[in-house]
């Protein structure tokens, strides 16, 4: 069973300053996050910078699945010292199991360097198959349809009409965790369609249909 993550995480860390620039040990351990998660806080405390003005964090690097709602924060006083806090959500394209790493930076006035941190963030494996609606539905053309999985698998994804014969076969073979999407083809006549999607995994076969429509 998968263990239990909270559905946002705040992640404080204590940075660098000019007395002390040499990275956190803790910088080397990964925080786990929620798939496709969001409303993640960074609360960079800017320990020995008690008094200084104009202090801000910067995100120096980070990946492209990490996304911020602003990508520097000023430092603010919380409990007699500045704190900067970053807000950002996880993209559903993230690759599960990879350790992503956000790089920070610490500047003071006049653009002056205070200091450096690390944040590694790894994304766990989704909870449960999952078969998304094609978008669009109804379709007019060519629809793409999502489907999320929570670890590797065999995969068959079909397109039955309505009298149950298969009529396309969008993706099969083996396929890695996390989000993927497959394209419906345009040639489909008008009609309403059944898709379905097989998962052959070490959790067993599982199964997952939903219908989609297709109008000329």
């Amino acid at each position: 069973m998968s263990p239990s993550l909270p559905a946002a995480l705040a992640i404080l860390l204590v940075a660098l300053t000019a007395s002390a620039r040499a990275q956190d040990a803790s910088a080397h351990d990964a925080h786990l996050l929620p798939f496709g998660s969001a409303d993640h806080t960074i609360e960079l405390a800017l320990g020995g910078a008690v008094g200084k003005t104009a202090l801000r964090v910067e995100v120096a690097e980070a990946p492209a699945w990490v996304g911020f709602a602003s990508r520097e924060a000023e430092a603010a006083a919380a409990d007699g010292e500045p704190v900067a806090r970053l807000a950002f959500d996880l993209d559903r394209a993230a690759p599960v199991g990879e350790v992503g790493v956000i790089r920070l930076a610490v500047v003071g006035p006049g653009g002056s360097a205070w200091g450096a941190h690390e944040v590694r963030v790894e994304v766990a494996a989704p909870r449960e198959v999952v078969l998304e609606s094609a978008r669009p539905n109804p379709s007019r053309g060519a629809a793409v349809v999502p489907f999320v999985l929570p670890a590797e698998a065999e995969v068959r994804l079909s397109v039955y009409d309505v009298l149950g014969r298969e009529v396309a076969v969008l993706a099969e073979g083996a396929m890695p965790p996390g989000a993927h999407e497959v394209r419906v083809p345009r040639g489909l006549a008008s009609g309403v369609y059944v898709l379905r999607l097989t998962v052959e995994s070490a959790a067993g076969p599982q199964a997952r249909v939903r219908r989609m429509t297709v109008a000329r």
